[in-house]
């Protein structure tokens, strides 16, 4: 699978999506007496693909998302021992029984727990021996989340930091998880200053365990709206430079001889300013063209913190058109702008 993973980092941008939903915390387990309002046909399906021959490894993780959102703690235990029966060749089902063996603790008779637990550990450190990846990942939660008599803290540091060692093998998204599973063993350790510092990695304001941590490195604040990541300026080709997570939708500058193109304004000016503070670092040359590529608001409210004197925007011909669509129908998500103001910047203010 280590193979696998290489060659599909592309992919994983769309694993995380697919499993927004996995919540990564043992803490987080099933509600009592809580019944589904309706069938969830996508788990229903998830099911049974991931029992056809040589399932994606993708499709596998997106399954055991559906099951941690849907609180299905114990249908995820039933689920994998059967595939790990099934398919003794696959690691991972393994992995993921031990997973869900201990997400399921707390559900167990008091004088039959630890033994319980131990189990749980033991299929992880068998799906470990057999290949590192993603077992180890699962295996590092769950020893994280375990209290301190198991003494099993330290070596949850060291599968979690060797995640983080092994980076470009996993899913952006999941280092979330990691980052607070560290502060959770750190915690246990009593070594202060590092679990604070991973917690803030991790984006979580607590290790309260009623918290979802996704697997995505979404977010939403009434101070910042909805953001896809943490904000970066990302080089994807020679002088073409990408400020992606300082808005809901990305910024795009292309250097040139002459000065720099931009592509889009994002929602308002103050997160269009700091994408270009960011760009600021690598050129000062001028805005000589901003492409609006259409009219909605998260393209073109902080257009004005990207003109100049002499920038020339340029947009489809029916723009005008366009945009007085979206001025006469409004926005009913509000909450993804976040509390920046706005006045003077709004795409209602844009004349064209």
């Amino acid at each position: 699978m280590e193979n696998a993973m290489t060659g599909t980092t592309l992919r994983w941008g769309l694993a995380s999506v697919l499993v927004s939903g996995l919540l990564l915390v043992i803490g987080a387990g099933p509600v009592a007496g809580e019944q589904p309002l309706m069938r969830d046909l996508e788990l229903e399906a998830l099911r049974e693909a991931v029992r056809w021959p040589d399932p994606d490894v993708i499709t596998v993780i997106a399954l055991t998302g559906r099951f941690v959102a849907a609180r299905q703690d114990q249908e995820g235990l039933a689920y994998f021992e059967e595939r790990a029966k099934s398919v003794p060749g696959r690691p991972l089902f393994v992995a993921l029984e031990g997973f869900f063996q201990a997400r399921v603790a707390d559900d167990v008779f008091l004088l039959r727990r630890v033994a319980w637990v131990n189990d749980a550990v033991a299929k992880l450190d068998r799906a470990v021996a057999q290949e590192a990846g993603l077992p180890r990942y699962f295996r590092g939660l769950v020893l994280a989340e375990l209290p301190a008599r198991f003494g099993k803290a330290a070596a949850a540091v060291d599968d979690l930091q060797w995640v983080l060692d092994n980076k470009d093998r996993f899913p952006v998204g999941l280092r979330r998880s990691v980052y607070r599973g560290l502060a959770k063993a750190y915690t246990t350790l009593g070594r202060e200053a590092e679990a604070n510092a991973a917690l803030a990695r991790s984006g979580y304001p607590s290790l309260d365990p009623t918290l979802p941590v996704f697997t995505t490195d979404n977010w939403v604040t009434a101070k910042d709206g909805f953001r896809f990541r943490p904000p970066r300026l990302v080089e994807l080709a020679p002088r073409v430079y990408v400020a992606q997570g300082y808005d809901f939708a990305d910024i795009a500058f292309v250097v040139t001889d002459d000065g720099i193109v931009a592509i889009d304004a994002g929602t308002t000016e103050a997160n269009a300013r700091a994408a270009l503070a960011a760009l600021r670092r690598i050129t000062a040359g001028p805005i000589t063209h901003v492409l609006v590529t259409h009219a909605h608001w998260d393209h073109i409210g902080g257009l004005p913190a990207l003109r100049g004197a002499s920038t020339k925007v340029v947009a489809n011909a029916r723009f005008a058109d366009e945009l007085k669509i979206v001025n006469d129908t409004g926005v009913g998500f509000r909450y993804f702008f976040g509390a920046t103001p706005r006045a003077g910047t709004s795409w209602r203010r844009i004349a064209w």
